[in-house]
Order: structure tokens, then C-alpha cells, then sequence
């Protein structure tokens, strides 16, 4: 395996999550898609999705230097997409800001992944936050611009009231994680070493990483 992809690894095992600890400590690189509020698990008649569990995902994240805001998706005013909505009844176009058509200036144009995108459009995406005392190097791919705010989850499910989204929305005046590439000398997430659940019988026993010895490579988007 060249580069591991995770597209939304709802409900992932313990034992599947120690497993890909160890591999990235080891060298293997890999991307990670971590959306919570997955559209397409939305019921198209507008009904509750079923919850994503992205416990163990959530815990490697941290280990990684990244933390996946709890009951948030990201809003940007500036580049919110256009919809056809309606209001008291009636059709109307509007701004919907958790909805987002993002532009080369959101991009990182200096990173291989995305310096030669021209756009990228992102819907109900999640916030990434840095953790302020990480020694990994947290390098910001997508971004939005200062002119967002975090926007509480159940506003977004089933049919949301785009009109009141856009009337209501405080800019927070700071531009918000949605991708990163972490690089560093990453820890283990399970420092006290394999889950007890892992049965090893019949087994060769396998050392427990702690730390990589060569910098992990990880590409991270909350979408």
C-alpha cells in the first residue's frame, strides 16, 4: 500500500484504528476524509441521517495534532453557494453559507495538493482545530476566508432554513481549518500500547511503536 485513503470510516474498530497507528508510525502515508455531517446520509425527504461514529477516528486525529469541532459545520458568507430555497411558502434565491464555493485564495497555492486548484466546493464541512501545543507541523491546505463562523450542526440537517442561516450569520473575523498536512514526529494514540481486544494467539508478537522515527505524512479534510 502506497497511500491509505479513509473516506468517512464511520464506526471504525479499535483494533482498525490501533492498526493504522502503527502503519503511519511505521512510514505509511495516508488521507483521511472526516465529515461530520455526511450529506449523503441525509434522507432525500429531509429526514434525520444516521449519526457517524468517529470515535476512533476522532482519537487518532488527536494524536495527529488535529482536532474534529464537536456539532459544527463551517460557514463562510463570502463564499457561500447561491440556492433556490423557500420562505413563508414562497420561492426565493439566497446565500447559503454552509455551502461553499471556495477560490484560489482558500487554497494553498505553495502545497503540491492544492497548488494548482483554481476552485473547490465543500458542503457542510467540518472545523479542523490545531492543538496549540502539538510539535507536528500543521500545514493549512483549505481554509475559509475571516468572514466565517461555525455553524451548530442540527442547523444544517434534513431541510435547513437557508434564508434565516444567511440573516443570522456573525462573522468571526478568523478563517477556519477544513484540510491540513501534518508532518512531524507523531506519537502513538494508544500509548499504553496494543487494546486488549487484539487476540493474539497463534500469533507472532509485534513491538509496539511509540514514536516514529521519520516524519509521518498525512493529508486531513473535514469534508
Amino acid at each position: 500500500i502506497d497511500v491509505l485513503v479513509l473516506a468517512q470510516p464511520d464506526g471504525l474498530s479499535e483494533i482498525a484504528a490501533y492498526t493504522i497507528d502503527q502503519w503511519i508510525l511505521s512510514g505509511g502515508k495516508a488521507i483521511v476524509f472526516a465529515d461530520p455531517n455526511l450529506e449523503s446520509g441525509n434522507n432525500p425527504q429531509g429526514g434525520m441521517p444516521g449519526p457517524s461514529d468517529l470515535t476512533n477516528t476522532k482519537a487518532l486525529l488527536k494524536a495527529w495534532g488535529l482536532t474534529l469541532d464537536e456539532n459544527v459545520v463551517a460557514g463562510d458568507i463570502q463564499a457561500a453557494v447561491r440556492v433556490n430555497t423557500a420562505a413563508g411558502g414562497r420561492p426565493v434565491i439566497s446565500d447559503y453559507p454552509a455551502w461553499l464555493n471556495l477560490q484560489a485564495a482558500a487554497l494553498n497555492q505553495d502545497d503540491a495538493i492544492t497548488g494548482d486548484l483554481k476552485n473547490l466546493m465543500l458542503a457542510t464541512a467540518g472545523v479542523l482545530t490545531p492543538d496549540s501545543e502539538t510539535s507536528l507541523d500543521i500545514r493549512p491546505l483549505i481554509q475559509t476566508s475571516t468572514d466565517s463562523m461555525k455553524i451548530a450542526g442540527d442547523k444544517v440537517i434534513g431541510l435547513p432554513d437557508v434564508v434565516a442561516l444567511f440573516r443570522e450569520f456573525e462573522p468571526l473575523g478568523e478563517r477556519l481549518l477544513l484540510g491540513a498536512r501534518v508532518t512531524g514526529l507523531a506519537k502513538s494514540a494508544f500509548p499504553d500500547g496494543a487494546p486488549t481486544s487484539i487476540d493474539s494467539e497463534g500469533g507472532e508478537a509485534v513491538a509496539h511503536v511509540e514514536e516514529a522515527t521519520e516524519s509521518i505524512q498525512i493529508i486531513v479534510v473535514s469534508d
